[in-house]
């Protein structure tokens, strides 16, 4: 909440794509204010194993009607990426485990039957 305008949601998260989703809101200033600064807080839930990439990009949009232009809006292009990266669940660590138990397994076996061929024969 801020004291020099009222930030309301407009609809709800708009799904477009599987990997694309917006949210609108609508800002309205006080009419005795000249600045608002924006700030955004954003809380996104998701199931997953794998690492992936966020893109949060902020895009300004007036009405046709509207007293303003978007260069009064916004001074710069604003988007944030985020790189999410997870341990290995108990699944993949447990596999990678038994790879490298099994590694071992052939590597004294190939050793063994080197040793064996080279002293029998």
């Amino acid at each position: 909440m801020s004291n020099d305008c009222d930030v309301i949601g407009v609809g709800g998260l708009l799904l477009h794509t599987r990997e694309r989703a917006d949210q609108h809101f609508r800002i309205n200033k006080f009419g005795n204010i000249t600045k608002v600064r924006l700030s955004v807080t954003c809380y996104i839930s998701f199931k997953t194993s794998k690492d992936f990439h966020i893109t949060l990009k902020i895009v300004p949009v007036l009405e046709a009607d509207s007293d303003y232009k978007l260069k009064s809006i916004m001074s710069q292009d604003v988007e944030f990426i985020v790189f999410y990266s997870f341990k290995y669940c108990i699944k993949e660590f447990s596999i990678i485990v038994i790879s490298a138990l099994a590694l071992n397994a052939v590597i004294l076996a190939c050793c063994y039957l080197i040793f064996y061929v080279g002293t029998h024969f």
